[in-house]
Formats: C-alpha cells, structure tokens, sequence
C-alpha cells in the first residue's frame, strides 16, 4: 500500500486523514476532487460545515419590490392585508429606511439590514383573523413582556407609522 494514501497532500504522513481502524472499505481519492470529496465524506464533514458557517453569509432582509411580490403570489384570505400593507411600505419614504424579510405569513421588519442567524429586535406583522393584523415587537424572549396590537388591515399603515414614531425609527415629521 502507497504510504502517502489517505493523507492530505503536503499534510504529515504521520496524521492519517481517514482513521483506517472504522473502515474496512478504504477512500482512496484520486485527484484534487478526489481528496475534497475524501474530507467531506470522513470525519471531517461536521467540522467543515462549522468552519464554512462563518464564512458564509446569508441576508435576510430582502428589498420591498421582491417582499410586494411575494405577498402577491399568496392565495390566503388574509394575505390581502398583508398585500395592502408591503404596497403602502413600498410606496412610502420608509422603505429606504427599514428593512424587512418575510417568514411564512408573517412580515419582519428591522432598522438595519440583517443577517442569518438573527437574534435582534425586530417587528413581526402577521395576518390572523379576516382582516386583521398582529403586530408585534419581538425585543425580549418573554412573551407577555413584548408591545403587541391587533389592528384591522385598513388601519395597519397608520399604525406602523406611530410605532416608528414611539420607537423614534424616523423623525416624528417623517412619522406624520
């Protein structure tokens, strides 16, 4: 058997990259693809993925022409007020000034753009009962702690305006 099989090129010929004594059928990479597939398929794969995590990253937030059309593919009778909503968002000067990202049926909205994984306050609007809307500002893990109201969808614009204004998010001119 070569000395150099299972090693990483240019790693110690000491350090086995594939620990032999658990496998009897033995990789045996060929080719720069070969070793990359050697490390991924081993031992390796759960501290690579880790190691890759920090690198990679994945925005959350999403511009309001893009959140606009995927309100409209929704078919649910509550999505109309969730439609209604993102348009006014879109139209307003807010849009340049908050960030949002959907999950599920609920729309989220930060002051800054945000990234995956995301523990920081935010808004969370969702659709409930037949023209109403839930909002909810999630700063704490406790529940009863967290500001929330039901608002009817034709009133929802004029109150994300006064939660930005008691927030201070814009100005209180912009918030008129």
């Amino acid at each position: 058997m070569d000395s150099r099989e299972g090693l990483l090129p240019g790693s110690n010929p000491g350090m086995p990259l594939i620990n032999r004594s658990r496998s009897a059928n033995f990789i045996r990479p060929r080719g720069p693809k070969g070793w990359i597939a050697a490390l991924v398929n081993v031992k390796l794969k759960p501290f690579l993925l880790s190691s890759l995590a920090g690198l990679l990253v994945i925005k959350m937030t999403r511009p309001w022409v893009e959140i606009g059309r995927f309100c409209s593919t929704l078919e649910d009778v509550q999505a109309e007020a969730m439609q209604q909503l993102v348009s006014a968002i879109e139209s307003s000067a807010f849009a340049a000034g908050v960030f949002g990202w959907t999950s599920m049926m609920n729309l989220c909205i930060a002051q800054s753009p945000v990234e995956h994984p995301y523990n920081g306050p935010y808004l969370r609007i969702s659709p409930k009962t037949k023209g109403m809307l839930e909002f909810r500002y999630l700063d704490t893990w406790d529940e009863g702690r967290q500001w929330c109201r039901m608002v009817p969808q034709d009133m929802a614009f004029e109150r994300l305006q006064r939660f930005f204004a008691e927030l201070h998010w814009f100005p209180s001119s912009e918030c008129q």
